[in-house]
This record gives structure tokens, sequence and C-alpha cells, in this order.
């Protein structure tokens, strides 16, 4: 038997993590640079979200979960005979992998017929949370670690998601973007369209306006409907957002309309409000929408 966790950045409801069997090592979140809170544990998104609108100028900052963190989840699950599969936040946004990764060294000398595996899943929020249900469900219909480490490896390089968000500032601030070109994009009341996937953030249009970068998400989603990039039957679909679900609905109806006129109907998109590990790169706004090739 094995355990398959995940750090925090999947962004899975506790509902979602308890119906799939999943476990989370948690994100740590500062609103003032001093204090850091478990995610979710001690500080729920709604919250962080709440703060981060009302206070546009402050930028807060998040620590990844410890080494000594996922030694505690995973003792937990060895100590009971179970093996370990654990997917992190993609290394070339967090340190979290590295982390765990040295758990995992460390409790093989303790361990040593335990297999205990850390994995960079190169993804982040809903793709992340779509790979972990993916193999989650993968490893119910009785496959074992190995193969399931194996078919996550595969499933991952599809996995992408088209969003939009209010303005560079955050992405700035972090150093994803250069500050000149957030400055430009400011001037002319521009907003980026991103696509995210492997680890890598690419531009791929920008809009006058916020109603009008919904619309050129939801172009670029139906291009690759029409290309046969993507289809119900091989693919797992999420709706992502961070501060206003009630903002996100008519983006929301656009796509689901994309699917039925296509296919017939739309999938079962899985809800994903976008956590704190992501939403201090993006800011309160990011919308959009992600998808991987299913286990």
């Amino acid at each position: 038997m094995f355990q398959i966790l995940s750090d925090g950045s999947c962004d899975l409801t506790a509902e979602q993590l308890r119906e799939a069997g999943l476990e989370i090592i948690p994100y740590y979140v500062s609103l003032d640079g001093e204090t850091y809170l478990k995610e979710a544990e001690e500080l729920d998104v709604r919250e962080f979200y709440a703060y981060c609108a009302a206070h546009p100028e402050v930028f807060p900052r998040t620590a990844m979960p410890t080494v000594q963190d996922y030694m505690t989840a995973f003792e937990r699950h060895l100590k009971k005979g179970e093996d370990v599969l654990c997917y992190c936040l993609t290394e070339k946004f967090s340190g979290s992998f590295s982390c765990a990764r040295t758990a995992a060294e460390m409790l093989r000398e303790t361990y040593p017929d335990r297999s205990i595996l850390a994995v960079d899943s190169t993804l982040a929020t809903g793709l992340q949370g779509l790979l972990l249900l993916e193999l989650s469900r993968y490893a119910r219909e009785g496959h074992t670690l190995e193969e399931t480490y194996r078919r996550g490896e595969e499933i991952k390089r599809s996995a992408a998601i088209y969003f939009t968000i209010e303005n560079l500032s955050y992405l700035s601030h972090g150093g994803r973007i250069g500050k000149l070109m957030d400055m430009a994009m400011r001037c002319v009341g521009m907003t980026p369209i991103i696509r995210f996937g492997s680890g890598e953030l690419y531009p791929v249009g920008v809009s006058i306006g916020r109603k009008n970068a919904f619309i050129k998400v939801t172009q670029a989603v139906g291009k690759l409907i029409r290309q046969g990039v993507l289809d119900l039957e091989h693919y797992a679909f999420a709706l992502g957002w961070g501060y206003s679900r009630e903002e996100a609905e008519p983006f929301f109806k656009r796509i689901r309309d994309l699917f039925t006129e296509r296919f017939g109907r739309a999938p079962d998109f899985v809800p994903i409000q976008i956590g704190a590990a992501i939403g201090v790169h993006t800011g309160p706004h990011p919308i959009g929408m992600g998808f991987i090739e299913k286990a």
C-alpha cells in the first residue's frame, strides 16, 4: 500500500482531498511579513484574498513546508507500513520539492524497506490538483506506486492552463516578469493573457480590459478544441478563480458553452480556488481554465 501526498499548492479543498484519499502538507502565508500561518489550517484562502483586495499596496509572502513538516507527514504513513509518493509545486517556483526530497533521503535510513518518492510535479495550483486526482483514481484501480509514478510523468507533460490576471504588478514584484513590461502595460491599460505548463509562464496575448481578456482566453481554449487537441474522453478539466467566483462565472459559462457546442455537453470541471502559494504571484484576480490528459 502507498499514500499519495502533496504540498498545499495543489489547491484542492478538504472535501476533494478526503474523497480522493489524498493528504497535503500546507504552505505558510504571511500578510505582514512577520507572522506565518498554515494555509487552509490557520488562514482561509478567502481571508487571504480579501486582505489582498483591501490592501493592494501590500504583497503577502509564502514559505514552503519545511523538511521537518515533510518528515512528520511521511513518517505517519511509514510507521503504518505504507509507502509514500509525494508531489510538489514546480521547482521553478519554489524549493518545496527540495525539502521533500531531503526529507525522503533522511527517512530512508530509518525505513530502508519502504519506498519514499518525492516528485517535482512541474505544475501548480489546479493543474497539480488535476494530476493528483487522476493519479489517485489510477492508484485505486490497483496500480503500484512505481506504475502510478510513471503514469504521472507521462500525463503531466500534457497539462496547461490559460488564464488572465488583473495586471502584472504581482508577477513583477516577484521577479516573474520585468518591471518595465508591467509599467508599459499599465500605461496602455492592457490585461495579459498567460499560458502555464511544464513550469513555465508564456504570455500568449494581451487585451484592453478585463471582459475582453476573458473573451481572448475563451478563444484560445476554443482553438484547442477545434484543432482536436482537447476532447472529453482523454482529458480532465478544471476552472480556477481567485478572489471572486461571481466575477468568474460569465467566463466559466462561455467555456462550458464551447464544449457543449462541440461535444453536446460540457465536462465535469473540477472547481479550484487558486491558493496563496500562487496567489502571491498573480494577485487576487486570476481566472482561467486548465486541463490534463487522463490517467
